[in-house]
């Protein structure tokens, strides 16, 4: 009899550190759109232009850029945990 083995393979790892990333970049994007002024505001450093183009539109985008973190969350949660979550395949 053999045992499964106890350690998860390198891409799901992989695959959890980017969704974990990706889910910090969404929250910190969506807050320095919500709070403008704030100490996020250093974000905007990185690429000063895009700023400018997504001000305008910070009504709908902090919104939906919640809504992209939540099931980016959960998919994180089940590439760690190892289980399905809500449906996640």
């Amino acid at each position: 009899m053999t045992l499964a083995p106890t350690t998860k393979p390198l891409g799901t790892f992989l695959i959890a550190i980017f969704l974990a990333v990706a889910t910090c970049v969404l929250v910190a994007v969506g807050t320095a759109l919500a709070f403008p002024g704030s100490k996020l505001e250093a974000i905007w450093q990185l690429y000063p232009a895009r700023r400018a183009l997504l001000m305008p539109y910070r009504v709908w985008l902090v919104p939906g850029l919640g809504a992209l973190t939540i099931p980016a969350l959960l998919r994180f949660q089940s590439s760690v945990m190892g289980k399905r979550v809500l449906g996640a395949s």
